[in-house]
């Protein structure tokens, strides 16, 4: 991606897109978050932190979000009243659902 479209991207005041991330404790969703805070989003992880595998390598991630900036909320796609709390509290104007479980 060329700077000039990464900086096309971005709103006048700022990050133009909040883009909640669901799976973001998970690999492919961290590295995603990261990505996006990169091109000038304003990134949200999402995540329940389940225990379908290591909760301290979630943690790890969480952490390495943190780091950069990157808000994230414990919470499960199928809570809507949750879901509709991070999404006004945030104002979510995109999303990347990356949330599974195989």
């Amino acid at each position: 991606m060329t700077e000039e479209r990464i900086e096309r991207l971005k709103g006048p005041n700022g990050p133009k897109f909040a883009v909640m991330v669901t799976g973001a404790a998970g690999f492919v969703g961290m590295h995603t978050a990261i990505a996006l805070k990169k091109l000038g989003m304003t990134p949200i992880g999402y995540d329940n932190v389940n225990e379908y595998y290591s909760i301290d390598l979630k943690e790890s991630r969480i952490e390495e979000l943190k780091k950069r900036g990157i808000d994230f909320v414990r919470g499960d796609v199928c809570d809507v009243a949750k879901l509709k709390e991070t999404i006004q509290k945030h104002n979510i104007t995109r999303f990347i659902h990356l949330a599974a479980q195989a």
